[in-house]
């Protein structure tokens, strides 16, 4: 989600009253990509899958990245706000189709809660030969479908303060993460927890 990340920052024109330009041009968004103006905001968040995505991004070539567009646009991410003449060729600016895009991957997020179900069935199949395995089956697609409308509620709810956000700077990934801790409140994802811990039922388990 890096080029919605940029369309969102934006470019700053200078002027007698400097703006924000949020359309922009394909060579526009690869130089941005190029300079890696986007590491100072993510480095600490996810300091390992910077050094991946870094890698990803100089790899990245302008007809690449035309067809990343192209792909971004089919998805309604992403539209094209305007054409424009610019010596021989005509220039597309892109701009973002909704207000706020959060930039995490839901795919990750959800490897990463499969795996982990899957280590702690193998560890507990360990114990138990007759563990029940289509229980824990049941729990993480249960999780899964937790964290999904999770996701869309917080989403919503940031919506509606989105002009502070973007007026104030706010680091729009850490507070989505600090409102998914406070949501661990919730009592469907304290019953769903109370389940998996009777399901696993590991003696060195607190």
């Amino acid at each position: 989600m890096y080029v919605i990340r940029i369309l969102r920052t934006g470019i700053l024109e200078q002027g007698d009253i400097p703006k924000r330009r949020r359309a922009l041009n394909a060579r526009e968004i690869l130089k941005m990509l190029k300079q890696n103006e986007l590491e100072k905001e993510i480095e600490e968040e996810r300091p390992i899958e910077l050094e991946e995505s870094q890698e990803e991004i100089k790899a990245i070539s302008l007809q690449s990245l035309y067809f990343h567009l192209q792909k971004l646009e089919e998805a309604g991410l992403i539209h094209t706000v305007t054409i424009l003449r610019e010596g021989r060729h005509n220039t597309a600016y892109y701009g973002r189709t909704a207000r706020i895009f959060l930039h995490t991957d839901p795919k990750k997020n959800e490897h990463k809660i499969a795996k982990a179900f899957t280590a702690i069935t193998e560890l507990a199949s360990l114990k138990n030969p007759n563990f029940d395995q289509v229980r824990m089956e049941e729990l993480l697609e249960r999780l899964l479908l937790f964290e999904t409308q999770r996701r869309e509620r917080i989403s919503k709810w940031l919506t509606q303060y989105e002009s502070t956000i973007i007026e104030k700077n706010i680091d729009l990934t850490s507070l989505f993460k600090f409102m998914e801790l406070i949501d661990t409140i919730n009592p469907d994802y304290i019953k769903l927890f109370q389940d998996l811990l009777t399901t696993v039922n590991l003696d060195s388990l607190p």
